[in-house]
């Protein structure tokens, strides 16, 4: 009898290993209960933890620990406390969070492409493990407060749908080796240092409809970006591109700078060619700030650059080689400079070489729009500049070149 009551035992315990193993099934629907994913134990059958297709997680589950492993396969949203502890989730279906659903601790979810859906309960990332996203979509709906390191690899979207990610002052976003992130529709706060950044050079960064909120100096020193739509970048801070990548603005694509921020172009390598503008619709709208070049100089050609306010424009090198070169003698690739009313395109520091060739590439939208030089610029005008219904102010101490390329109203001050 008692050979009898403990095989009996013995196989009940075998069940209940499968059932918290393998939850629901791929037939008839079921609600689970609250599920822990045991750790995965050297080829038995631990290792194959798998929520079933019509199994309905409404009261949430958990992962044993960071060896433990466990396939999503269910076709119902998730609701409840959720507990990654380090462990690994792989997607078989979308995962899609309802309400009223907690997220404790993190761990790495690889996606395949699927889609991770956060709901409005879902207000944070666990501070507790480091969470990372691989090959998946992210969807937010609701703002989200990112405290600890969020992590993509691979190929993965972050769509806030017009949502507010805030990065605490130790939240990050990591883009992992050969990973593209694409942000989008979302308003980035408490950027600073390099809290969003790629690990190396195969990381690339596509913004797309981003106002990017600085709350100190921030560089992005490794990988490239994107543009698409807009990059509304505000703060009192500055932007420092170092990486020795090319970055581009793309077609019907802006990088507007706002009022009191800085752009400083400094790249590792000195090459002036890696802010890349694709063509007349891709603008550089200087807004009230600066954009400012390093050593290496910049060439601008090809897209346009927008004037207003007070626009500032500068670069160390007192060189044309490294200074602030506009077209490059081809009129195929010239930058249209356009001057909205009432603005000033300022030329701080350094060397202003104009190489446009079309008269049609300077935009002047009223007579009050003007160029100025500062003491110690100086203006090469190497091709026509055609500022006849503008002015341009030209301190006593900076310096012209080609002077009888230039059509304008001249005031020296």
């Amino acid at each position: 009898m008692n050979k009898v009551l403990y095989s009996a035992f013995v196989v009940l315990c075998m069940f209940g290993q499968l059932q918290a193993n393998s939850v629901g099934s791929n037939i008839l629907v079921s609600v689970a209960a609250f599920s822990q994913f045991p750790t995965s134990d050297n080829g038995s059958l631990l290792n194959n933890n798998q929520v079933n297709a019509f199994a309905f997680m409404k009261n949430g589950f958990s992962l044993g620990d960071a060896s433990t492993t466990c396939t999503f396969n269910s076709v119902f949203p998730v609701s409840g406390n959720i507990n990654l502890h380090g462990g690994q989730l792989y997607l078989g279906t979308d995962l899609i969070f309802q309400n009223v659903t907690g997220l404790g601790t993190g761990g790495s979810i690889i996606g395949n492409g699927h889609v991770i859906d956060l709901c409005s309960s879902i207000t944070g990332l666990p501070t507790v493990n480091l969470t990372k996203i691989n090959n998946a979509n992210v969807h937010l709906n609701d703002d989200l407060a990112i405290s600890g390191t969020l992590k993509f690899n691979g190929n993965c979207t972050f769509d806030a749908h017009g949502n507010r990610v805030t990065l605490g002052s130790h939240g990050a976003m990591i883009v992992g080796h050969n990973t593209t992130l694409h942000l989008r529709d979302m308003t980035i706060d408490g950027v600073q240092g390099a809290n969003i950044q790629c690990l190396d050079h195969t990381g690339v960064v596509i913004f797309d409809n981003i106002a990017w909120v600085q709350e100190g100096n921030y560089t992005f020193s490794n990988g490239a970006f994107q543009i698409y739509g807009l990059l509304d970048m505000v703060g009192t801070f500055t932007f420092a591109y170092q990486s020795t990548l090319t970055s581009t603005i793309n077609h019907n694509a802006t990088l507007r700078l706002e009022p009191t921020f800085t752009f400083s172009y400094d790249p590792g390598n000195y090459n002036p060619n890696l802010l890349t503008l694709i063509d007349n619709t891709s603008l550089l709208h200087i807004n009230d700030a600066t954009f400012y070049a390093t050593k290496s100089g910049i060439q601008f050609i090809n897209g346009k650059i927008i004037a207003d306010g007070l626009a500032h424009i500068a670069a160390e090198s007192t060189s044309i080689d490294t200074g602030l070169l506009i077209g490059n003698n081809n009129g195929a690739n010239d930058i249209i400079l356009q001057f909205n009313a009432a603005s000033t395109l300022m030329v701080n520091k350094g060397y202003f070489a104009y190489q446009n060739i079309n008269q049609n590439s300077i935009i002047i939208n009223d007579f009050i729009a003007n160029l100025n030089f500062q003491p110690g610029t100086t203006l090469d005008c190497i091709q026509n500049v055609n500022l006849e219904q503008a002015s341009v102010y030209i301190s006593t101490s900076a310096t012209i070149v080609n002077e009888q390329n230039l059509n304008s109203n001249v005031t020296f001050f």
